[in-house]
């Protein structure tokens, strides 16, 4: 579906006035849209269809990030959410293993995931959520709202980017992200979209501190987690980004520890080398259907890749994370993290 700017505009206007309006109400200010993206549907799906702003646009779901300042909090990023599909009522308490929630890759899933690991210092702080009910063209719609400290350095992706790190640096910052990974799984969860965006780094940038961001697909190791409601199909279905999905995810076999090993290992070469160890030509007319499909044949099928002489040491580390078979798969991120830590030691 393609639209125009203006009807885009005329579409997400009063959505982003109804997050400034909740927001507000809790106590945020000088709100800052830093991102926004929707799904449209066609005309006989739900959604919200901005038929009072005089465009035929139906939304099935809006998403985006707010920058804002709280009197308790200080500066934050308020992650929000709008859906139309009914949520069921949510147990809050961070003990409850019962998660009554029709979509599991939603933000109130997500919220209640971060509550779980609230004392382990594993996640970014979830610092409040919110939830109401606004109405916008005559409908009623769920929106969410999702507080979180805000990351003056932004992402390790955006951190590596922007500065010039030394070899020995880039090793360190696979040692933190490797010690984060290799303790979630230890607490029990499989974080399920592991790639350097969804690692944030701390304030005091010297030390190398992060923290692991986005748990929408978090999933608990031994299925504690009881969810009930409609979206069961998301639990085998392929879930990620596609450039770091491990080849069984393509096969139905969905996430798991090894799966987030493979994403390490797809990450762990492009924090070295700058690329990904697998890329594919897109075509400005290419569907996403087509897009999707080149991933999961590279995954699948291309040879993993040769890592430049610099860094050839790490090949055997790299084969072990990348193998294509989960069986034969290095199975735990302790053993990568020591075998980082041995590798770290050697001069290169």
């Amino acid at each position: 579906m393609i639209i125009n700017e203006a009807e885009f505009d005329r579409a997400v206007k009063p959505i982003i006035a109804a997050v400034h309006d909740v927001a507000c109400r809790y106590g945020y200010n000088r709100l800052q849209a830093s991102r926004i993206s929707f799904e449209p549907e066609s005309d006989n799906s739900w959604g919200l269809k901005q038929s009072l702003n005089n465009t035929s646009l139906i939304i099935h779901k809006s998403q985006g990030l707010c920058r804002a300042t709280h009197r308790q909090f200080g500066e934050v990023l308020l992650k929000w959410e709008l859906l139309k599909r009914e949520v069921h009522a949510v147990d809050k308490t961070k003990h409850s293993k019962t998660l009554q929630i029709q979509n599991r890759n939603s933000l109130a899933y997500e919220c209640h995931i971060l509550r779980q690991l609230s004392d382990s210092a594993l996640s970014v702080p979830l610092l409040e959520d919110m939830a109401e009910v606004v109405v916008l063209a005559g409908s009623r719609y769920h929106l969410s709202i999702a507080a979180r400290p805000y990351y003056a350095f932004g992402s390790l992706k955006h951190y590596l980017k922007t500065y010039k790190i030394s070899s020995t640096q880039k090793i360190t910052l696979l040692l933190t992200a490797a010690k984060i990974l290799a303790n979630l799984h230890d607490a029990g969860w499989i974080h399920g979209d592991i790639k350097p965006s969804n690692f944030l780094l701390a304030d005091d940038v010297s030390t190398f501190e992060l923290v692991l961001n986005d748990f929408a697909l978090a999933t608990p190791i031994d299925g504690r987690l009881n969810i009930s409601g409609g979206d069961h199909e998301a639990l085998t279905m392929p879930q990620g980004t596609p450039a770091y999905l491990a080849p069984e995810c393509w096969q139905g076999q969905g996430l798991s520890l090894q799966s987030d090993i493979y994403a390490f290992g797809v990450m762990l070469v492009e924090v070295l080398t700058g690329e990904k160890p697998y890329q594919i030509q897109k075509n400005s007319d290419e569907s996403q259907d087509s897009i999707v499909s080149k991933w999961a044949i590279a995954h699948c099928q291309a040879a993993i890749p040769s890592l430049p002489i610099a860094w050839r040491g790490y090949q055997p580390l790299v084969e072990g994370m990348l193998a294509k078979r989960r069986e034969v798969r290095i199975d735990n991120m302790s053993v990568v993290t020591e075998r980082l830590r041995e590798l770290h030691r050697r001069p290169l």
